[in-house]
């Protein structure tokens, strides 16, 4: 989707131990240290202790001496070639009479790794002794908030409300990660004190609590001028009221404030005012479904009525407000936006009059009373605590509440990839890996030989409309590719697109990614004709998207744990043209596709794939499939308050989904793919997501955890070592008969060859990418500079891996404060900007010819781009407003900010002349 934000604020995030007192600081050095040794203790210990393993099991097996033989010598070189060669020899005896290897418990090496163990146990004891008797408010250690731990955040309603811009580096707002629960539930409890400010617990938006991580804000910034702010981010709203009015589920509660963290941009000229909410679209549907008692466990195919709000989480907006479906945030709103003309349904089909009524009841004129945006219940999280749709609205207009829009439907709509978990669910045999993988493995093989193959490696192409300055320098000057760099960001890429491949990320031809939306036609018939059992334009099995033709698609979504793939019948008519009028996909309201893909339309998306083979594949597949069916227990809410916050937050960090998707894994790439018990597991992965608003588990009977258990004590399959970065000890072997599954089938297909560099485009002069290209860097000033970006070139790796560790987004490298640092230190030494970019690049580029240029580009990749335009396009920017300058002469500036800059001359030159007049006057 389309994500045009680019304004970034920076806070700071730290973990619990920043709020240790003295004396329990004091042990969490000595802790930090005991447990580096341990580490570097069972980095020396992990090869012998895979060497016992392994042997004692070959011991047993005479056919296998050779590779005893092959595993003793790898220990023996190991040991020859290691410090601690006596150690070793010590730690390992060989007991004759068990004919087998053991541990020598009296050895140096046993010793130490048991001292270890006891001393760290005996640490951490007392630090939660420590812990448990602190009192009162916590404090902030002041050198806890240091560059390392800066983290960016995207522009919300949140940082626009505390009035942060772009590039402010603040300490209104602290995420703090969860890591000893003792002091963490003291600082939710009590709040903390920094620099001599309080500061209180916000919220924990779905991301964070999954990383255990939670967001405080400066109190005396929230009670500002009588809680304007804390009243702005909740519309009106406290949480006395919400617990006068019965309370509500903890962690929904946060998730719900949350919104306003979204990174998003401000909804300019939205009128609250031509909005109302209306209730949602529950329909029944009568259809055949696997139904899951979740106290037996017993799987039953019945046939039954279905009831499905097929409009949760949708809303329609006319088209020439906005043109586009998207994903928009208003307080305590959340969810999907999408183009629907109902004033012309009004028109056509209720003789150009209609009312309906809000969810309070009151009625409301659709045409005489300018509605333009038609929002449901379900998008109103917190619509139980507002008297009237009057009463929000007054709230919304008095405290300067905002909406606003967060990711908008695509332009263009590129190939996506699919992934391990749809292909696992499908049996395809080697050929028809080869026909589906071939744009892949033909993009790997091109690696090299191909320019627009390598340009689109490295996302310089024009399908990447999120380019950095590099990606963009590319495409203007690709005889870049030659460089030394370039390269090994090849090579790079290419190991990384492998490595994709063979753990299933494959882009098909023309599988696209879109927000899936309910049949609107239907809603209207439903809303304005007020009829109770809608037909809509799409039958069952059909859908509408019009990034298609009438062909059948398959459609997927993530997670896909049993066998999820929606084959479907596209359809494209004048009537679906004229009233589905985004790119979205639209899906029927006699179908229960949202309950066998387990979406909502609050901007969920669905990835489409069109390949006949594909198709095909999944309909034969799925011949006896039907959704599944259980019921889970409802959300229980309850008071708001610092315990009941703290005993919500602690459920849910205690729930791992991974362990059960894993679980899933192993059985679809087994021999024995035993689908009643992968049904029972997707219902308890449900629960798990569910646990931290439930509170809720249900209880595995004694026959399935038998079930369970044969496939849990299995290893990985095979392909994890790709997917998942497991080792060789961590998965099964390859096998290589008929029982190989479809994703180690496709492991040994993906090529894996070196590359051979050919001469794809022109020569390489780096002088382009300099302004001044006679510069020298034998100078005094050109060493200070090389040598600041050596050095912080350098250190920069601690900072990355520590701000990546601390932010959500680790994909946003180039949005890390650490570059923003270096930059600004190095304009410390010289703030010619161009100057030092061409010292920079001759030395990287021709004196060093460096594989290793990251922090050149992500620091002054900007400067470096301009000078391209203007050496390679023969554009000019203008050295102040940065606008293009049309002519091509030699002038620095465009002609409104060189007659500017003109009568500046002139002025200063007026008042120069004035003050040597009034001086000689004076003489």
């Amino acid at each position: 989707m389309v994500n045009t934000l680019d304004d970034l604020v920076y806070i700071y995030s730290v973990d619990t131990s920043s709020f240790y007192n003295d004396e329990e600081n004091a042990l969490n050095k000595k802790l930090t240290e005991h447990k580096r040794y341990k580490s570097l203790l069972n980095d020396l210990l992990k090869p012998i202790n895979t060497f016992i393993t392994k042997s004692n099991k070959l011991l047993k097996d005479k056919e296998k001496e050779n590779i005893l033989l092959e595993l003793e010598n790898e220990l023996l070189e190991f040991m020859n070639n290691n410090v601690f060669q006596k150690e070793i020899e010590e730690y390992i005896i060989y007991d004759k009479k068990n004919n087998k290897y053991i541990r020598n418990k009296n050895s140096t090496l046993y010793l130490s790794d048991l001292y270890l163990n006891k001393t760290i146990n005996w640490i951490e004891e007392k630090m939660d002794v420590l812990a448990v008797s602190h009192k009162g408010k916590r404090n902030l250690r002041t050198d806890a908030l240091v560059e390392s731990n800066r983290i960016s955040l995207f522009e919300s309603t949140l940082t626009r409300s505390l009035n942060l811009l772009n590039g402010d580096i603040s300490t209104d707002i602290i995420v703090i990660r969860a890591y000893r629960y003792v002091i963490f539930e003291n600082i939710i409890k009590e709040g903390f004190i920094y620099n001599g400010e309080s500061y209180e617990y916000f919220s924990s938006s779905a991301g964070q609590i999954r990383n255990k991580k939670s967001c405080f804000i400066r109190t005396s910034l929230l009670n500002k001028d009588k809680h304007y702010i804390r009243n702005k981010l909740m519309c009106g709203l406290s949480i006395g009221k919400i617990n006068r009015l019965g309370g509500i589920n903890q962690n929904k509660y946060q998730a719900y404030l949350s919104l306003t963290n979204s990174a998003s941009k401000k909804w300019d000229n939205f009128d609250i005012n031509n909005a109302i909410v209306v209730d949602d679209m529950e329909l029944t549907v009568n259809s055949l479904v696997d139904s899951i008692d979740h106290e037996t466990y017993n799987v039953t195919r019945v046939e039954k009525d279905v009831i499905i709000n097929f409009i949760d989480g949708a809303g329609i907006i006319l088209p020439s407000i906005k043109d586009k479906a998207f994903q928009f945030r208003a307080n305590w709103f959340k969810g999907l936006l999408i183009p629907f003309d109902f004033i012309s349904f009004v028109d056509e089909y209720c003789e150009g009059e209609c009312k309906v009524k809000d969810i309070y009841g009151k009625e409301w004129d659709i045409k005489n009373d300018n509605i333009s945006i038609i929002f449901t219940k379900s998008q109103f999280k917190l619509h139980k605590f507002y008297n009237s749709w009057d009463d929000f609205k007054n709230n919304f207009i008095k405290y300067d509440c905002e909406a606003s829009v967060c990711k908008v439907e695509e332009d263009v709509f590129d190939d996506k990839p699919i992934n391990y978990q749809m292909l696992q669910t499908l049996n395809f045999d080697n050929n028809e890996l080869l026909e589906i993988s071939s744009n892949t493995i033909r993009d790997i093989e091109l690696i090299g030989k191909d320019k627009d193959t390598m340009l689109k490696l490295l996302g310089a192409d024009e399908s990447n409309e999120k380019r950095n300055y590099l990606q963009k320098s590319l495409a203007i000057y690709p005889e870049m590719l030659n460089d030394v760099y370039s390269k090994q960001n090849i090579k790079n890429r290419k190991k990384s697109l492998v490595k994709d491949a063979k753990s299933g990320k494959i882009v098909i031809p023309n599988t696209k990614r879109t927000y899936i939306s309910p049949d609107l036609f239907a809603f209207s018939e439903w809303l304005f004709l007020g009829n109770k059992n809608p037909k809509g334009l799409l039958e069952n099995g059909e859908v509408s998207c019009k990034l298609y033709e009438n062909q059948k698609i398959d459609m997927l979504r993530s997670p896909h744990l049993f066998r999820e793939h929606c084959v479907r019948l596209n359809v494209r008519n004048k009537n679906t043209d004229k009233w589905f009028i985004s790119n979205c996909i639209y899906t029927s309201i006699h179908d229960l596709i949202s309950k066998q893909l387990m979406f909502d339309v609050d901007g969920d998306d669905s990835l489409i794939v069109s390949n006949d083979l594909f198709v095909s594949k999944a309909e034969e597949e799925m011949s006896d499939i039907v959704p599944l069916d259980y019921e889970l227990a409802t959300a229980k809410k309850s008071k708001l308050s610092g315990d009941n916050i703290v005993t919500s937050l602690k459920a849910a960090y205690s729930k791992n989904i991974g362990e059960i998707s894993n679980l899933i894994t192993k059985i679809w790439n087994s021999s024995n793919k035993d689908l009643k018990l992968i049904k029972i597991l997707c219902m308890e992965n449900n629960a798990v997501i569910d646990y931290a608003k439930c509170l809720w588990m249900p209880t595995r009977p004694d026959h399935i955890k038998d079930k369970i258990r044969e496939y849990s004590d299995k290893k990985l399959p095979y392909f994890f070592q790709h997917a998942k970065d497991k080792t060789d000890e961590q998965v099964e072997e390859l096998e290589v008969d008929e029982h190989n599954s479809t994703m180690n089938k496709l492991t040994q297909i993906i090529p894996d060859n070196r590359i051979n560099f050919t001469k794809v485009v022109g020569k390489f002069d780096y002088k382009n990418l300099m302004r001044n290209k006679r510069i020298k860097t034998n100078t005094e000033l050109a060493n200070l500079i090389i040598e600041k970006y050596n050095e912080l070139d350098k250190t920069k790796y601690v900072k990355v891996k520590s701000q990546l560790k601390n932010q959500s987004n680790t994909n946003a490298i180039s949005e890390l404060n650490v570059y923003r640092e270096i930059r600004k230190e190095l304009i410390g030494i010289h703030n010619d900007t161009y100057e030092l970019v061409d010292i920079l690049v001759r030395y990287l580029y021709f004196e060093k010819k460096s594989m290793f240029k990251d922090t050149l580009w992500r620091t002054f990749g900007k400067e470096i781009h301009e000078n391209i335009n203007l050496n390679v396009l023969g554009i000019k920017l203008c050295m102040k407003c940065k606008k293009q300058i049309d002519s091509l002469n030699a002038k620095k500036y465009c002609d409104m900010c060189a007659k500017e800059k003109e009568k500046s001359r002139k002025r200063n030159a007026w008042r120069k002349h004035n003050n040597k007049t009034s001086e000689n006057e004076q003489f």
